[in-house]
């Protein structure tokens, strides 16, 4: 009895997945097939599982060929693999960000004053008007400066490091270590896109990156309270 509960749950977890899975292909979005890949590396790394490294590689594969034909055309017109993860217009927002940085270094525009400073630091050529900058990480620098920065990744290694020391101590206890890999992973893979959009800049999606933090910072109290 206790195998067929096992098999049903596997095969509702794949279906799960795979559905989760279809969604995200009819996205479209490079920056989130490239954020997913890394989730499954980080994974990979971590737990040398062959599975994984196959749910990887079917991905590379299948997520091309999956996308509809419009999209897929388009992808294959590129000229380079670098031409397909970044067009032309991201490096104009990019380089506005740069000027911005070199402008202001230590302390950055000021919070959520990048759109507002876009024409004032925007190259020639660039037509866009009050934009964001398509990179999380240029546009916080940009904001913030290089001192905002370096507290940004403070955050990050704290946050880091406590989940790191909570998936050492859930080692013997298999449920809840899967968790703190879910959690860890996923928290990899939303720092991933985050190079392809300024996804922090954005409340719905700022609430996101928090809530991930403090999951994965809680993930030490589960640790001590499973092996006190």
């Amino acid at each position: 009895r206790h195998g067929k509960i096992e098999t049903r749950r596997t095969v509702v977890l794949a279906l799960v997945f795979l559905a989760a899975l279809l969604s995200f292909i009819l996205t479209y979005s490079r920056g989130g097939a490239v954020a997913f890949m890394a989730s499954i590396l980080f994974l990979i790394i971590l737990k040398k599982d062959r599975l994984l490294l196959l749910v990887l590689v079917g991905s590379v594969v299948m997520i091309p060929l999956a996308i509809a034909k419009t999209p897929l055309e388009w992808a294959l017109s590129r000229p380079n693999p670098l031409a397909f993860l970044y067009d032309s217009s991201r490096l104009l927002h990019w380089q506005t960000a740069l000027n911005m940085i070199k402008a202001h270094p230590l302390l950055g525009v000021g919070i959520n004053n990048f759109p507002v400073n876009y024409a004032l630091y925007k190259t020639a050529g660039d037509t866009f008007g009050v934009w964001y900058a398509h990179n999380a990480y240029l546009q916080l620098t940009a904001e913030t400066g290089i001192i905002g920065f370096c507290f940004f990744l403070a955050l990050l290694g704290q946050v880091f490091t406590r989940g790191w020391q909570a998936l050492a101590m859930l080692r013997e206890n298999r449920q809840s270590e899967v968790i703190a890999l879910g959690f860890l992973a996923s928290w990899v893979g939303y720092l991933t896109i985050g190079f392809w959009e300024s996804h922090l800049q954005y409340s719905d999606m700022a609430v996101i990156f928090w809530l991930m933090a403090a999951l994965v910072t809680r993930l030490k109290t589960l640790a001590l309270q499973t092996n006190p």
